[in-house]
């Protein structure tokens, strides 16, 4: 509804009551609010893909990283770089490694088990022959107590897992105030021979080089 006055020439002047909005006044305030939220929405979706681009960066640096780790604790343990080589074949990391004239399968217990003992998980080298026998188990790094960890060392326990079979029950004696480490290095074994047959069914071990028994199935070399 339109007010106003008559002047004294009897012409009316039109005027708005001040509780009616201006319809122009409103559309630009929702143009305004329109086009700031999809500055806000470009940009939030610039921060995702920024994200998104540098996460494959980290894993790709990480992975590296590991790569790295497990090459030097080879090369303490097994000896020269000449005597092991990193491979990795659906996921799955592994290293063949040349003891004379014995042709030996190694992987770390922390890649396939996160079974945490006292304090956290021990990490593993387990070599183990063509057919999965466990033939040495080597404590490479632990985040449990390392007085714990030296005395189950000092005490044969891992001596007890050479033999293991995939699909074989641990027979073993925990060593006395390190118990739950003892347990925990036993059931990270079994689950990482669970993870060799998979290994196994994929790749040939048997060959001068490990290679796929399918050609869905690649080896590759980590250099």
């Amino acid at each position: 509804m339109w007010f106003g006055h008559w002047d004294s020439c009897g012409r009316f002047t039109p005027c708005r009551p001040k509780n009616v909005h201006d319809d122009s006044s409103r559309g630009n305030a929702m143009k305004t609010h329109k086009t700031a939220m999809l500055v806000l929405c470009l940009f939030t979706a610039g921060i995702v893909l920024s994200a998104a681009d540098a996460d494959p960066q980290r894993r790709r640096k990480q992975k590296h990283s590991h790569h790295q780790k497990c090459r030097r604790i080879l090369n303490r343990i097994v000896g020269s770089q000449k005597d092991f080589q990193l491979y990795e074949a659906d996921g799955f990391r592994f290293a063949m490694v040349r003891r004379q004239d014995e042709c030996l399968v190694g992987l770390f217990t922390a890649d396939y088990s996160q079974v945490e003992g006292y304090r956290g998980i021990t990490n593993c080298l387990v070599l183990l022959d063509l057919n999965g026998v466990v033939k040495e188990v080597k404590v490479v790094e632990s985040e449990d107590t390392p007085p714990y960890v030296q005395r189950l060392i000092r005490m044969g326990f891992l001596e007890q897992l050479v033999g293991l079979k995939p699909g074989q029950t641990p027979e073993v004696d925990a060593v006395s105030g390190a118990t739950i480490t003892c347990d925990a290095i036993r059931d990270s074994l079994v689950e990482t021979l669970v993870v060799f047959n998979k290994i196994a069914q994929c790749v040939d071990f048997s060959a001068h080089e490990p290679r796929g028994r399918t050609p869905d199935c690649k080896v590759i070399a980590i250099e």
